[in-house]
């Protein structure tokens, strides 16, 4: 795996949101929609 994946996390909270956590920089950079698509998801790469 890349180096510069090593700091990511995918959390996923209890309302379904999914979040891309930077453990580097101790800051979310990414959600994505609940599962029933209410929310349109974000082209980040994590």
């Amino acid at each position: 795996m890349p180096d510069e994946n090593k700091s990511y996390a995918f959390i996923t909270d209890t309302e379904g949101y999914i979040y891309c956590y930077d453990s580097e920089n101790e800051e979310i950079i990414y959600y994505t929609s609940p599962s029933d698509g209410s929310y349109p998801i974000q082209a980040v790469n994590c």
